[in-house]
């Protein structure tokens, strides 16, 4: 005599299989959005973390994404 009732388990199956792909959709999800959202995005702020021994920087010049410039000076900072 048998103990394990085949009939459930291939009745199961198809509701496991789209629980499991639920589960690592919305994993595989996650870890994208928390990827897109750890970049910079514009208006973040930059900070310079300053080092000793090296040269720095007197103006750091930056573009736009519509070609102007701007112009960061170390001193007015």
């Amino acid at each position: 005599m048998h103990t394990r009732n085949r009939k459930t388990l291939t009745s199961l199956l198809p509701s496991v299989a789209v629980a499991a792909t639920v589960m690592v959709a919305g994993i595989g999800g996650n870890a994208l959005g928390t990827y897109v959202n750890s970049a910079p995005q514009v208006g973040h702020i930059i900070t310079f973390v300053p080092s000793g021994g090296g040269a720095g920087y007197e103006r750091v010049e930056v573009r736009r994404t519509d070609n102007s410039t701007c112009v960061l000076d170390s001193g007015v900072m």
